[in-house]
């Protein structure tokens, strides 16, 4: 049975500056190598079990990357899982999968134009008129290579213009390598397939490392990447906010861990005003609560009136969310962010097992019920804000992030462990496979790979899942190798003076997706990155 090609339209949102116009065309003329412009071609036979009903148009690498015994069409496939995200440092190609043909019917790629953001790929379909020698259909796979391309968003069409033919080149026999002889166009209407991609901007890559550079940083224990961030992080807390606060964090963690006390009386001299009372700071904003978690830190290895001190002001930043001693749906400040989740969670987890105090616990769990009916979607992924669905990636880090630490405090005969425990497991689960699967990075916008990998986030997750295997929350066997991907990226993406590979700038409630793809990546030292970066090294630590 004949079938003629379907309307198909695969389209994805995304918004991203405009394209300059570089217009250009790539024509074949001749009419003997009708397949010239074909990068790659394959004919797939109904008989083999696959078949298409519609046409479809995915974006594609070179297929140079295909490993060698992977057929196109099945390349195919497993790139619409990975959905790969052309930089403008990259040759962008398109593969079409025609509808199903019979076995007389032809494709071929007769034009490939470009016309700013526009690529048009004309294509003739030429059915055969005449008597059918065999009764296979099939479908063919066509590659082609646009070049690379500017930064931007495109719309690429793709023409199926029909054509009839009743003879064939050479011999006139009905074989594969034999064109059409006498085509000619028919009065129809060409059928099209549409597709909308985007091109990054090329980023700094470890990939430009020397092979010497990269081996030293792969090299390197989680300790020795611990303590050489440490060399540059963590030397000051004139604001007590989560930034500073986290390094110092890391650095009594690696103090412990490592046995060596020069990093706990580093910490020791650099909170030594808030000790003494001539600091008491009272938390103005989600960053400021957060970063009290330094004096819970220090709480927990203290003991006396040091320890007291530590734990007042652990109270001071938790009291907050009550309100005429009742709890508040939601603690104050951040309190549309998913950003929350961590700015308010831990420290009030903290404070509760510090103190014994199981109020603590209750207003935690009320907290994290409100972030959840207020910014989780359905997906399990975290909006930013309830200003646009955006799944920021620092968005999901810090709910990653804040459970995980809050977990650790919480008393497992709670009423509430086993819920936030829940909400903490499906989180990481709908995390998990948006983990870029050539970078072993988290992107920016978590569910949009062509949005740059991105570190702090990464590492953010990392520790989660690192601290999730680690209490027996997350099954190794399932998430381990997520972790080692991820460190590996951090390793990376880490050199030993500090110097960090995109770390998204600061970023509050966007109203757009375009807003949160347009935040820049830093790129070289950043204290937020740097912080991350300690946290996810330590923790792997732990693990050794």
């Amino acid at each position: 049975m004949k079938r003629t090609c379907a309307l198909a339209i695969l389209a994805f949102l995304v918004l991203t500056p405009s394209v300059p116009a570089q217009d250009w065309t790539k024509e074949n003329k001749d009419r003997a190598k009708r397949d010239a412009l074909h990068g790659a071609f394959q004919l797939v036979r109904g008989d083999s079990g696959k078949w298409n009903d519609d046409a479809r148009l995915q974006i594609a690498p070179p297929p140079a990357q295909k490993p060698a015994k992977m057929t196109l069409d099945a390349w195919a496939d497993t790139l619409l899982k990975k959905k790969p995200t052309p930089t403008e440092l990259d040759d962008v190609w398109l593969i079409l999968r025609a509808a199903q043909l019979d076995d007389n019917d032809r494709v071929w790629v007769e034009r490939i134009t470009r016309r700013g953001s526009q690529i048009t790929v004309t294509a003739h379909l030429a059915k055969w008129q005449g008597k059918y020698f065999r009764n296979f259909t099939y479908y063919p796979v066509i590659a082609v290579n646009l070049g690379t391309l500017e930064p931007g968003k495109y719309e690429a069409t793709w023409h199926l213009k029909p054509w009839a033919f009743s003879k064939f080149d050479g011999d006139g026999k009905a074989l594969d390598a034999n064109w059409p002889q006498d085509e000619r166009p028919l009065d129809q209407k060409p059928a099209e397939v549409r597709l909308s991609f985007v091109v990054g901007k090329g980023k700094p890559s470890v990939e430009k490392l020397s092979d010497a550079e990269l081996r030293d940083r792969l090299a390197r224990s989680p300790r020795q990447v611990a303590e050489q961030l440490a060399a540059f992080y963590g030397k000051k807390l004139d604001q007590v906010a989560y930034i500073p606060a986290l390094p110092l964090v890391a650095k009594l963690r690696l103090s412990e861990l490592t046995k060596e006390p020069r990093y706990a009386k580093e910490v020791d001299a650099i909170v030594a005003p808030y000790l003494r009372g001539d600091k008491t700071p009272t938390p103005k904003s989600g960053s400021e609560q957060a970063g009290h978690l330094i004096f819970a830190e220090l709480a927990r290895r203290a003991e006396g009136k040091d320890r007291e001190r530590w734990v007042q002001l652990c109270r001071i930043a938790a009291d907050q969310i009550f309100k005429d001693g009742k709890a508040l749906p939601i603690m104050p400040f951040h309190s549309e962010m998913s950003d929350a989740v961590f700015m308010a969670g831990p420290i009030l987890a903290a404070t509760g097992k510090l103190t014994g105090d199981r109020k603590y616990f209750d207003a935690a769990a009320t907290h994290f019920a409100s972030m959840r009916k207020l910014c989780l979607r359905k997906d399990g992924l975290y909006r930013h804000s309830p200003l646009c669905e955006a799944a920021w990636g620092r968005g999901n880090g810090f709910p990653a992030l804040g459970l995980a630490l809050a977990l650790s405090d919480w008393p497992e005969d709670h009423p509430a462990f086993k819920k936030v425990l829940a909400e903490f497991t499906k989180h990481l689960a709908a995390l998990k496979p948006h983990q870029d699967a050539k970078t072993g990075c988290w992107h920016q916008v978590i569910d949009h790979p062509e949005s740059y990998d991105e570190y702090s986030c990464t590492c953010m997750i990392g520790f989660a899942m690192q601290r999730g295997i680690r209490r027996g929350w997350l099954a190794k066997k399932d998430y381990q190798s997520c972790v080692d991907h991820a460190w590996r990226s951090i390793k990376e993406r880490t050199s030993s003076d500090g110097k960090l590979v995109n770390v998204c700038t600061g970023t509050g409630k966007q109203k757009t997706l375009q807003d949160y793809f347009n935040r820049p990546a830093i790129n070289g030292p950043d204290a937020r990155g740097g912080a991350m970066g300690m946290m996810f090294a330590t923790e792997m630590m732990g693990a050794e």
